[in-house]
């Protein structure tokens, strides 16, 4: 898909229990991103997105915020290949 982008962030702190799945889904319908959001053993949560290059920023800037309840302490960002996936969903499990 021509000038989109995929993104994977692994977002670490107090980010399991408070709710940040869904505002990760929530917040990926309001910019029109494709993906998923998954809890993660290590207590992390793992976002798979994909977009328009500013869209997937401005996601990414909400994402390093999180919800109220939250505390991201880290996000790793990384580049990975663009999938023409629709829709953004959250699953019970996502492969690091």
């Amino acid at each position: 898909m021509p000038g989109r982008v995929r993104k994977r962030f692994i977002i670490s702190g107090i980010v399991q229990g408070v709710g940040f799945r869904y505002y990760a889904l929530k917040t990926a319908l309001r910019f029109n991103i494709v993906g998923k959001v998954a809890n993660a053993s290590d207590e992390s949560v793992i976002v798979e997105a994909e977009g328009m290059p500013e869209q997937v920023e401005e996601f990414s800037a909400f994402l390093r915020k999180g919800p109220l309840g939250s505390f991201v302490e880290n996000v790793e960002e990384k580049d990975i290949e663009v999938t023409g996936e629709n829709g953004f969903r959250i699953v019970s499990h996502m492969d690091m």
